[in-house]
């Protein structure tokens, strides 16, 4: 990160981090791990903004192409969640 600049956590993914299946209503984003991570770092004083750049039904390719979009160069801190976008619908895998 940048001296004197914010700290990011940057939460990349598809449909886990964004919480789906557990999220309906905006009060309910404390449920997702993204938030419990995005707590932890901030009560710990490691970073001073969560970042969510999750993507329903997307795989690494969007985030990887446009990264310098969704990954600023405060980022101290990042979780990536693909795996289940990576493999669905691909059954020789």
């Amino acid at each position: 990160p940048r001296a004197g600049g914010n700290r990011s956590f940057v939460a990349l993914g598809g449909s886990n981090t964004c919480g789906h299946g557990v999220v309906t209503t905006a009060s309910e984003l404390n449920l997702t791990f993204m938030h419990g991570i995005g707590e932890e770092l901030m009560s710990a004083g490691s970073i001073d903004e969560v970042i969510n750049h999750c993507v329903p039904a997307m795989g690494p390719e969007f985030a990887g192409t446009c990264a310098s979009r969704f990954v600023p160069a405060s980022t101290a801190f990042a979780t990536v969640e693909y795996l289940p976008n990576m493999i669905y619908g691909r059954a020789s895998l």
